[in-house]
């Protein structure tokens, strides 16, 4: 019999409603404009976003950061995220292939997730949108 690890998993509306603040702010005509495409200030890093359903209340984007350099800081990611409007709440629903995490998971699991593995996603992009924001990207709406 495996022994399973629990850990108390922390509230995480409140990094959910930091990460639509920042998405909002980071794109204002997100609901308006399906795509986005972004260079960082040395141009060694590439950011599209893309809206795939828009719908009155929700709307689901892909957000995928691409190193164009071997020199870039940054490691190919992909990430789904629902942004649900009324609530102001942005979440991460797919992270490199992978979906419908759970809130919490025992430990060891089959897939090797941490037990807070949802919040760790979430958490990594804001760490993603505050790497972009400071990293001076500069959008250009792709017709």
């Amino acid at each position: 019999m495996l022994n399973t690890y629990r850990k108390r998993v922390k509230n995480s509306t409140p990094l959910y409603e930091e990460n639509y603040q920042r998405l909002v702010a980071f794109l204002p005509d997100l609901r308006r404009i399906p795509f986005w495409n972004a260079f960082d200030k040395n141009g060694q890093i590439e950011l599209q976003v893309q809206v795939l359903e828009k719908f009155a209340y929700t709307t689901l984007i892909s957000i995928r950061l691409t190193p164009l350099t071997e020199l870039a800081v940054a490691a190919d990611c992909e990430m789904i995220i629902r942004l649900c409007h009324d609530a102001r709440v942005a979440e991460v629903v797919g992270f490199q292939g992978h979906a419908r995490f759970q809130h919490f998971y025992n430990y060891p699991n089959q897939c090797m997730y941490h037990p807070d593995e949802k919040r760790q996603i979430n958490a990594m992009l804001s760490d993603m949108l505050q790497f972009c924001r400071f990293s001076g990207f500069a959008f250009q709406q792709v017709a």
